[in-house]
């Protein structure tokens, strides 16, 4: 029997379940460690208690802006690639979500080949 190692921790922020459920089992056949996160505050308080590989957060939540959350996320967990999610991708957001830290922005539904490319 062979086993399968994590390659990375990742966590999905994204308030639509169908979506982030998606991006989980996207990842987990790709053999990551996946936790998700509803809202911001969620989000938050993960990146307080655990440490993660890749975050792959939302532009839009009820509870605040990606662009926001990602300054906190950064704070928290500084070591995370942040790829920001957005239905809007413009180059004023991809420019200030770059700035303020993330690694990536990618519009919805997400690229992924280039997520895939994230992972190794």
């Amino acid at each position: 029997m062979v086993e399968t190692k994590v390659k990375s921790r990742v966590l999905v922020v994204e308030d639509v379940d169908e979506t982030r459920l998606y991006l989980t089992r996207f990842l987990q056949r790709r053999a990551c460690q996946v936790e998700g996160a509803r809202d911001a505050a969620e989000a938050v308080a993960r990146c307080g208690r655990e440490r993660y590989d890749l975050i792959i957060l939302d532009e839009r939540l009820p509870d605040g802006l990606g662009t926001s959350v990602l300054v906190e996320l950064k704070k928290r967990c500084p070591q995370a690639r942040v790829v920001l999610l957005t239905g809007g991708l413009n180059p004023q957001l991809e420019a200030e979500a770059l700035r303020l830290g993330a690694y990536r922005c990618l519009n919805k539904p997400p690229d992924f080949k280039a997520l895939e490319a994230l992972l190794d």
